[in-house]
Parts: structure tokens; C-alpha cells; sequence
């Protein structure tokens, strides 16, 4: 084999090997992509102005980022769910502010989500599982208060800033505080609100 051949043929191996890099790539991305459409779970902070860490990897190794809200300031930190391990999410965080992300795990505790009323109630599971017992709760109901002296009949709402416990698929296991209760139970997608500032019709 003379020299031009062995150049002929580097050529080609070199050829093969960029297209099967661009084909990792690009199946890379669209695994990544893949994982954020099939969770598409939009959480926020459940505390304002409480420091929460974003951690390299599930055992929480070493701190990737340290992250606060500010609901005056209209910084608020939002994050699409990647997976769950345990007690631990891995997300893609972002923020109202500079729109910064950040990839690493944080704890499901930290967590939450705003809920998503239809026909004033929401339902909720004792599973993540619409065949298990379901409970309905009244997104509002009617109380009375002493206002100025008179007493009077006022409609009040559950806090729909709904603390995440778990996840499980789509499904959310929440702490709902309701009239008089708090319930731990499941809330389905149609009742999760995806938009971390609460604006959902």
C-alpha cells in the first residue's frame, strides 16, 4: 500500500467517525430533550427567601449552585423534573430574572406547585392512580368573619401553593391545606398548575 492509499483510507475512518459523533450528539439531545417532555413537571421553591442547594448527584456530593427566591423582587426559581431517585429530583433550574439554568438534584421537599381548580375542586387520589379512592376537595368555601365591627359571610380559598412530597410519572403526592384539614394525597396533571407564577385558566 503506498502512501496516497493509507491517506485515502485515514480520510474515510476520519469521515466515519465525525458522522458517528454527530449522530451521538444528536441522539444525546434528543434523549435530553426526550426527558423534559416526558416529565414537563414545572415546580417552584416552596419557601420565599429560604436558601435551597443544587447538588451534583443524588447522594448530594458536592453543591452545584445556591438558590433563593425573592417573590418581591419577581425572582422565583422554577424547575423541570428530569427524574426521581429517593428523596431527590434531578432538574433543569431556571429563574424569572436571567434565565441562568442550572442542571442538579434537589430535594422533592423543597418543592412545590400551584394547583389547577376545575369547577372550583380539586381531585385528589390515595394513589398515583385514577382507580384508587378519590377525594374532592372545594377550592372554595363560604365562612364567616368579624370585618369592621359586622359579622359577615366571605368566601374563602384553600392555599393553592400545594408542598410536593413525591412523584411518581406525572403525578404529584401533595400536602393540600384545606377548611379545617390537611390532606396528603395525589394530584393528578389536569389539576397541577405548569406555570410557576400560578397564571393558569
Amino acid at each position: 500500500m503506498d502512501m496516497e492509499q493509507f491517506k485515502k483510507i485515514k480520510s474515510q475512518d476520519m469521515g466515519k467517525m465525525i458522522f458517528s459523533f454527530a449522530i451521538c450528539l444528536l441522539v444525546s439531545i434528543n434523549a435530553f430533550s426526550a426527558d423534559i417532555s416526558k416529565y414537563k413537571i414545572a415546580l417552584f421553591l416552596f419557601k420565599d427567601k429560604h436558601t435551597v442547594y443544587i447538588y451534583s448527584s443524588a447522594n448530594r456530593d458536592s453543591v452545584v449552585a445556591k438558590i433563593t427566591d425573592n417573590g418581591k423582587a419577581g425572582k422565583l426559581n422554577g424547575f423541570y423534573v428530569l427524574e426521581k431517585q429517593d428523596s431527590m429530583i434531578n432538574v433543569v433550574a431556571w429563574n424569572t430574572i436571567n434565565k441562568k439554568k442550572i442542571k442538579g438534584w434537589i430535594k422533592i421537599a423543597e418543592t412545590a406547585i400551584n394547583g389547577r381548580e376545575r369547577n372550583h375542586i380539586y381531585e385528589l387520589y390515595n394513589k398515583p392512580d385514577y382507580d384508587s379512592p378519590k377525594t374532592v376537595v372545594t377550592s372554595d368555601w363560604k365562612t364567616y368573619v368579624t370585618r369592621g365591627g359586622k359579622y359577615m359571610k366571605v368566601t374563602a380559598n384553600i392555599d393553592a401553593n400545594f408542598r410536593v412530597l413525591d412523584i411518581s410519572g406525572k403525578w404529584l403526592k401533595v400536602e393540600v391545606k384545606g377548611k379545617n384539614k390537611i390532606y396528603i394525597k395525589w394530584l393528578p396533571r389536569e389539576y397541577q398548575c405548569q406555570d410557576i407564577t400560578g397564571e393558569c385558566s
